[in-house]
């Protein structure tokens, strides 16, 4: 499915993976500034934007079936070992590729990637993922789609922001949300833990948000915490989305990683 990437430029590969809700549009203002020597690859991930339909909701959902997906659309580097860079659960998707093909990967660079599965189940974190898993369960039962929409949308973005956006996003967001369900379930149920991301043979780069939420943060600091090679670096001002909403700062960072 062609339509379902965005290439740019020459060079070494890049390839670019979108939080859930999105699609790979959302990298768009990185490939126009993309530094030179780089030819990326903006995915559209399982159910959102041009790629394959959200699957049958009644199977169990794994990344591995994320990762052939990747397999089918991008293939990996022969010659020259890639970066890959992701958002939220892009960035989960992309460290398990990474992890599951190693050879071909030079370093990866992620945004607060959603590896809940990393967590102490007795930790804050996982609590609040509870609690948020649990209202979006309640919301689909009682009022559907776009009530479950509003509380994963103002999780991460806080209270209100769903009703704020313009109603063609709103429809747009409420359209793909039954692959959300999905996301939580692949990265609940990881097949690595903590102890191959400090084997990891490539680098790993890490950003956040100063204002996200504790589970992203507890993510980052048990992935940071399990081997001193992994560097991490904080926009205060930002959170969550902070690719989307601390654009220029963000963006002119990840320029930065690249080469």
């Amino acid at each position: 499915m062609a339509k379902a990437q965005l290439t740019s430029g020459q060079g070494k590969p890049l390839l670019l993976l979108h939080s859930s809700l999105s699609s790979k549009l959302q990298w768009i203002p990185l490939l126009k500034r993309l530094p030179q020597g780089l030819q990326a690859t903006a995915l559209d991930l399982i159910g959102y934007g041009d790629a394959e339909s959200i699957p049958n909701a009644e199977v169990p959902f794994h990344l591995d079936r994320e990762l052939e997906w990747i397999d089918r659309q991008w293939q990996c580097p022969e010659k020259e070992k890639a970066v890959l860079v992701g958002h939220s659960y892009g960035g989960a998707v992309a460290l398990a590729w990474a992890l599951k093909n190693p050879s071909c990967v030079e370093r990866v660079v992620l945004y607060e990637p959603v590896l809940f599965g990393l967590l102490d189940k007795q930790s804050e974190g996982w609590k609040e993922i509870e609690s948020i898993t649990n209202t979006l369960n309640v919301a689909l039962k009682n009022k559907g789609w776009e009530e479950a929409t509003r509380a994963f949308v103002d999780y991460w973005s806080g209270a209100g922001t769903f009703d704020k956006l313009p109603p063609h996003l709103r429809s747009e967001f409420i359209k793909v949300m039954p692959k959300v369900p999905m996301d939580f379930e692949g990265i609940e149920h990881l097949s690595f833990g903590v102890d191959a991301v400090a084997s990891a043979p490539f680098k790993i780069h890490l950003m956040k948000g100063g204002l996200s939420r504790k589970s992203a943060h507890e993510v980052i600091a048990v992935m940071a915490g399990s081997s001193p090679d992994i560097e991490v670096c904080s926009f205060e001002k930002a959170g969550h989305m902070g690719p989307l909403t601390h654009q220029a700062d963000v963006m002119g960072t990840l320029c930065t990683l690249l080469i």
